[in-house]
């Protein structure tokens, strides 16, 4: 089930980002302190979008990271998926699947249809 990340999930997700980046590397090294300023900007300024995390059986298996821009041309909010991951124990059971077909209806863990 996707959810809203918490506070208390920032460990964890943290980890799944590392992960992600230890699989399919980035131009340059993303640091810690970038993910968590991530999470902290987030959450202070919801507008700008939302991280939200794959729980599994009390435990993280993936994480996204939503982030909403406006389209003048397109009439309204765009949600652009940043990062998306499943950890490899939880691959191939739709998840990842669930959570776009949930959000293009307009449903799943953030509210609201862009």
């Amino acid at each position: 089930m996707w959810r809203p990340s918490r506070p208390e999930d920032d460990d964890a997700l943290v980890a799944l980002a590392a992960a992600l980046y230890e699989e399919d590397p980035a131009s340059k090294p993303v640091p810690e302190a970038h993910h968590r300023r991530t999470l902290a900007r987030l959450r202070a300024e919801p507008i700008r979008g939302c991280a939200v995390v794959l729980e599994v059986h009390r435990a993280l298996g993936g994480y996204a990271l939503l982030v909403s821009v406006w389209s003048n041309e397109l009439g309204g909010e765009v949600l652009v998926v940043d990062e998306l991951y499943v950890a490899p124990a939880h691959r191939d059971r739709g998840h990842g699947r669930a959570l776009l077909e949930a959000l293009a209806a307009g449903g799943g863990p953030r509210p609201g249809r862009p």
